[in-house]
Formats: C-alpha cells, structure tokens, sequence
C-alpha cells in the first residue's frame, strides 16, 4: 500500500508589522486632516462673526453722526504721493461754506444757505475772479462732499452678514489712529477709527494722466465737531469778482 501524505491546512499569517504601521499612519494623517478641516470651519466661522460684529456695530454710528449740523471737515484727495485738491468744509445748522484748493493754483469757495436756496461759489484763477450765484433747492456739488459724513452707510443685517463673507479686515495704525483696516467689494480699502467708528482714509479706484499714467486714488477725512462759528459761515465777499447768475 501506498503511503498517503497528509496535507495540513495552512494557518492564516499575522499582519505583518509594516503593514500595522502603515494602517496607524493612514489613521494619523485622516485623524489631522478632519481636525485640521473642523479648526478651519471654526475659525472661518468666528472671524465671520466678529466681522459682522464689527460692522453692526459701526453702522449705529451712522446714526449718531448722521444728525451732527456743527463739524469741521477736511477732505484730502491724492494719487499715490501726489495731492490732487484740499477741501476745507465748515457747516452750522442749515449754511455750509467750502473751501477747496486744487493742484493748479485754483481757488473755489462755496456757500450754501438751505433755508434761503441760496447758492454762491466763487472760482479764482490767477486775476480772473468768477463768482456764480443761484438759487438752489439743492447744494452744489462740493457743499454735497462736505455735508456728508464719511461712515457706514446703514444696510439690512442680511446685506451686513454677507458683506462679512466677503471682506478682510485688520488692525492697523493710521496716523497715530488705531484704525480697522477693511478690504471688501474688489480693491475698495477703507481705514475705520476705532474710537468713532468714522472712515479716515479710504482707497479705491485709479486717476489716468495724460500720458496715460495710472495712479491710485486715494482720500484722507478729517473732522471737528461742535466749533463752528457764523464768522466759520458768513456769506463769501464778492468785491473785485464778476458775478454770473
């Protein structure tokens, strides 16, 4: 007879250790990328909400300054290192006055009485002295930049969240000024002051030369409230200047 071989079953092997090892770094790396992608949500989520903290909170300034008739305003246009104009803006109750001085010497003052409609603005050049007046049931122009303060404009909470979602903003010290610094709607920049929540600088836009040279625009405001005079206010002299009505 013939001797019958016994065949006996295998055992099932052990893991080796290279293949545990790898399973555990698998789980490592899964492990910190969930915890790296849940600390991303939270943060993007608590800077959300601090952004729409900050705006809620600033847009009641509106309200507060919104009512102010007594201020001083000092508004600065330049492109990059060159001033464009300065405008000297005094208001009281219902007159405004403004003085502005562009970079070619040119000198423009203009009155605004809302109660009378009564509109003067006189342009000087060199000799050449121009005075226009009128009567208006809206303020010129250059009264309209003074008689506007330079804050947030008042929006629904909606609007405020999703103005949140797309802006940055930072801390920064303007001036001596500890400001917010806010970069939202493209390339508008916009420096806040921390104290009165009122716009300082803001940043946005290009001027075109002749030559075609591009600079970025930019403007400074600066305000006094509470110490205007009616000598700050009083009706502009037109002696030596040819009146256009």
């Amino acid at each position: 007879m013939r001797n019958q071989r016994r065949t006996r079953a295998k055992k099932p092997q052990a893991p080796e250790k290279e293949d545990v090892q790898e399973k555990k770094k698998y789980k490592l790396v899964l492990q910190i990328i969930v915890i790296s992608m849940i600390m991303l949500v939270a943060i993007f989520i608590g800077n959300t909400i601090r952004k729409f903290y900050i705006f809620n909170t600033y847009m009641a300034v509106t309200n507060e300054y919104s009512t102010k008739d007594n201020y001083k305003k000092i508004l600065i246009q330049y492109e990059e290192d060159e001033v464009g104009f300065a405008v000297m803006g005094y208001k009281k109750g219902d007159k405004t006055l403004v003085k502005m001085y562009s970079e070619d010497n040119t000198k423009t003052i203009s009155y605004y009485d809302k109660k009378k409609q009564e509109s003067i603005t006189k342009v000087e050049v060199g000799k050449d002295k121009v005075a226009f007046v009128k009567q208006e049931d809206e303020a010129p122009v250059l009264v309209s930049s003074v008689a506007y303060i330079e804050s947030f404009t008042e929006i629904s909470a909606w609007q405020n969240f999703l103005l949140a979602l797309h802006s940055k903003i930072v801390s920064e010290t303007y001036k001596g000024k500890e400001c917010y610094k806010i970069t939202a709607y493209g390339d508008l920049e916009q420096w806040v002051d921390k104290e009165t929540g009122l716009i300082v600088r803001q940043s946005g836009g290009y001027y075109q030369y002749k030559d075609g040279t591009m600079k970025r625009l930019y403007h400074e405001y600066n305000y006094q409230f509470g110490i205007v005079t009616d000598e700050d206010i009083k009706k502009p002299d037109l002696t030596g200047y040819k009146i256009q009505e």
